[in-house]
């Protein structure tokens, strides 16, 4: 991430930098030093927030895999061979497809309707996240007074058509929480002595809610200046 920084030259006003003004600024070493001790744990708390999500993220996606190795009533041998290295949005296309199939021979489905409408709201939840996911690791990134702060501006057309975004804690914490929820239903759903109580506890209450990107830059500098 620091490479990142590094590389958009004054692009962004780097925690440094902001750390650096706040000690020429400061007359007192004990408040500066106590404003870096403060910027530098909040700075950990969001990193440290980043790794969890996406931890949690990674077992989402094994819980799509599991129930959608369910839903096809293959051997799980041949599942695993048909199913591996799918991209997440490929398999959750072959898990919607799964779910509209009614047995012809009289058998029950696979999952009561009340289950696959669980499935179908994990999958919902878990594609919001994963585009939240998919900018917050592969654009640059950094860390300033709104939280860690990610831009397509090194790719985009212009500098002025360029999308931010903001990932404050409380929302990293909240799609942390759906990502758990999400493999914890799912998981329940692809056992079969375990679908009952899936049932029962029902689809999650999503805590996550995506905003709109900004086309402007947030404020990267750090807060406690």
């Amino acid at each position: 991430m620091r490479l990142g920084l590094r590389c958009c030259g004054g692009l962004f006003a780097t925690t440094s930098t902001a750390r650096s003004k706040r000690r020429q600024a400061s007359g007192s070493s004990s408040i500066s030093f106590l404003g870096d001790l403060v910027m530098r744990t909040r700075e950990s708390e969001h990193y440290e927030a980043v790794g969890r999500f996406i931890t949690s993220f990674a077992g989402a996606e094994a819980g799509v895999h599991l129930v959608t190795r369910r839903l096809s009533r293959l051997d799980d041998e041949i599942a695993r061979a048909l199913f591996k290295g799918m991209r997440l949005s490929d398999i959750t296309e072959r898990t919607r497809a799964l779910l509209t199939i009614k047995p012809e021979d009289g058998t029950k489905p696979v999952l009561p309707d009340a289950g696959a409408a669980i499935v179908k709201a994990c999958l919902d939840q878990i594609g919001l996240i994963s585009s939240r996911r998919h900018n917050l690791v592969h654009r640059v990134s950094g860390y300033g007074a709104t939280g860690i702060f990610v831009t397509n501006i090194l790719g985009s057309k212009s500098s002025e058509n360029a999308e931010w975004e903001t990932f404050t804690l409380p929302e990293l914490t909240a799609m942390t929480g759906d990502c758990d929820d999400i493999f914890n239903q799912l998981d329940r759903l692809s056992s079969d002595n375990r679908v009952s109580e899936a049932v029962r506890i029902g689809a999650p209450a999503w805590r996550y809610r995506p905003a709109q990107p900004s086309p402007k830059r947030p404020n990267t500098r750090g807060s406690a200046e």
